[in-house]
């Protein structure tokens, strides 16, 4: 067990000291789009410190109060409000007892698709198709596309459509962006210093630029990533082809990555109040 390893690792006797450590009311901080922290379940393993700070390079996590009301901290604000966080999710990933974890929204997802007055639109990457198959056991590499279709037509969803056209779209978006750019420093006589334009297709590298590195935002290309054309398209263009309301239109994407989630909540990929993308699953 993993759990008993760490516990023994980090000194914690669970039969002598079970049910003495929990100083104060559990606490669950939401705040975040796309994790969540409960307080009462964290053993003080300090793996998520160590991710965030030796791998991510960002240091969000402290380890705030002393005694028994040692707790994990995101520089003295709630996890949503921190200065520096990507929600890259990489805290979660190496949590061993589920204090750091993933916002699940599946039955909302699943209300969806169990009402009738509203037609649920699915988006899934290209790297979902094969971790699906490792996370059942199977050979790393095995594509279970078909699988994944199938297995949400089941579900109840009306559509299921893979986000790699929407990658086509972002590629000939980013292209032109660029070829733009080339053309106007042609204009302007700048050429012998070309300008760099970086990618926006990841949400945790944008963060990471808006929050860390703002000097830099004048060279992220402004297109959406493909989930953001998709969840655009799909409230725009779709409906049209479908004959149907766009308000009756609901879109699901599953991803790979948490920052996913926080990407669909953004202000600027919106129309009417209305989030072009409804909700992320990874």
């Amino acid at each position: 067990c993993e759990l008993q390893t760490v516990a023994k690792q980090v000194g914690l006797d669970v039969t002598t000291l079970s049910g003495r450590l929990a100083s104060r009311a559990p606490e669950v901080d939401r705040s975040a789009p796309g994790l969540v922290f409960t307080a009462d379940k964290c053993i003080r393993c300090l793996r998520c410190i160590e991710v965030c700070r030796s791998v991510q390079g960002l240091g969000v996590m402290t380890l705030d109060h002393t005694g028994t009301g040692t707790s994990i901290g995101f520089e003295g604000n709630r996890w949503g409000d921190s200065d520096t966080c990507i929600q890259c999710g990489q805290c979660a990933l190496v949590c061993p007892t589920g204090a750091l974890a993933i916002k699940n929204q599946t039955d909302l997802a699943l209300d969806w698709f169990a009402d009738p007055t509203i037609k649920t639109v699915v988006q899934f990457a290209p790297a979902v198709r094969m971790a699906v198959a490792e996370g059942v056991g199977l050979p790393a590499g095995i594509n279970l596309e078909g699988q994944v279709i199938a297995a949400l037509k089941a579900l109840g969803a009306d559509f299921v459509m893979d986000t790699r056209w929407a990658a086509d779209v972002t590629i000939m978006e980013e292209g032109t962006e660029f070829l733009e750019r080339l053309t106007a420093q042609k204009t302007a006589g700048t050429l012998d210093k070309p300008d760099t334009m970086f990618t926006s297709c990841c949400p945790g590298w944008v963060t990471h630029v808006e929050k860390n590195a703002p000097d830099m935002i004048a060279h992220l290309s402004t297109t959406r990533s493909p989930q953001g054309i998709f969840g655009a398209l799909s409230k725009t263009w779709l409906p049209k082809v479908l004959g149907l309301e766009a308000h009756s239109l609901r879109t699901i994407s599953i991803m790979p990555c948490t920052a996913k989630k926080g990407e669909a909540g953004r202000d600027q990929l919106a129309h009417d109040g209305r989030p072009d993308t409804d909700l992320v699953l990874t």
